[in-house]
């Protein structure tokens, strides 16, 4: 993979992270612009007929977006342990590269030691908290 850069891994690295990010960024900009018709569309088609309002433009339908956004907070919810960006966008804010490249083993260890091991800890806690109020 590194010897197709012409270069080190890091520049290989970075190369690659700002197509990712640039990919992502252009998702999110085509998702909001999708999004923003979809509401005019469905606003033109719904409101107007229900409470004879009138119909609204393309920026008044991405304002309602952004006011939603607002009012509501996020569209959904974070994501668990297997979605988080460990080290931030593109590698921001890494403390330790090493460290963060070990968690790929992550769902390894949690099938292989990690349930059992979770339950015994469950278990003493329960074991002292039944003894504290004995």
């Amino acid at each position: 993979m590194f010897d197709k850069c012409g270069s080190d891994k890091k520049e290989c690295v970075n190369r690659f992270c700002y197509c990712r990010c640039f990919g992502c960024a252009l998702f999110v900009a085509v998702a909001v612009l999708l999004a923003g018709f979809v509401v005019q569309l469905l606003w033109n088609a719904l409101i107007p007929a229900i409470f004879a309002l009138g119909t609204i433009s393309f920026v008044q339908a991405l304002g309602l977006l952004i006011l939603a956004r607002l009012l509501f907070g996020s569209c959904g919810h974070r994501r668990g342990h297997h979605g988080h960006r460990h080290g931030g966008w593109c590698g921001w804010a890494k403390k330790d590269a090493a460290e963060c490249g070990d968690w790929k083993h992550y769902d390894a260890w949690w099938h292989e030691e990690g349930k059992e091991s979770f339950k015994k800890y469950a278990a003493g806690k329960k074991e002292n908290k039944d003894a504290q109020n004995l």
